[in-house]
């Protein structure tokens, strides 16, 4: 699961780089479920989504 993922990466460090900001659409149950998931793992929204996507990168 992602936060197995999120420790074997040692997470992320989204305070050195210029950040953008973006809008993104989620239906309601995904919205609480990544609302959620953050919460549990102390992150917040973004950077859950950032981890997510570093992990995920094509290299």
């Amino acid at each position: 699961m992602l936060f197995e993922r999120f420790r074997q990466i040692g997470g992320c460090n989204m305070s050195v780089e210029e950040k953008k900001r973006i809008m993104i659409s989620l239906s309601s149950e995904n919205a609480e479920l990544l609302a959620k998931m953050a919460r549990e793992m102390g992150l917040s929204k973004s950077a859950l989504v950032t981890i997510w996507i570093n992990a995920n990168k094509t290299k």
